[in-house]
């Protein structure tokens, strides 16, 4: 399982999550996403957060090739019961089979936020 996390700083509120975890597999055939959550993500109000996630590419299985998961997240702030601020965030996981051995593979895990 890969776990991306990003985080919105409050001064006065405690701090607003966003997870993108993958779960996969690795064997002879390459890599299979099996699942995705936001597991994790909370915000305490006055602040709001919304979202799903989604494999984009479930199998990777030449070395070279990505499996690919995203996040969409919806960040909310309230005050007097009416948003102030609102933005959307998207996560989005990436694992590279580099070289997939008989007994081991090499992985590259990468995340961007946007």
């Amino acid at each position: 399982m890969f776990s991306a996390h990003y985080t919105i700083d409050h001064t006065m509120y405690p701090n607003t999550h966003m997870y993108l975890r993958t779960w996969y597999n690795v064997g002879d055939i390459g890599i299979k996403v099996t699942s995705t959550s936001k597991a994790g993500t909370e915000a305490w109000y006055p602040n709001t957060i919304s979202g799903s996630t989604k494999t984009v590419d479930r199998y990777a299985q030449k070395d070279g090739y990505d499996v690919n998961t995203q996040g969409d997240y919806h960040y909310s702030m309230f005050a007097k019961g009416s948003p102030i601020r609102s933005k959307y965030y998207t996560i989005y996981n990436t694992i590279k089979l580099v070289d997939n051995h008989s007994s081991s593979a090499e992985l590259f895990i990468h995340y961007e936020v946007y």
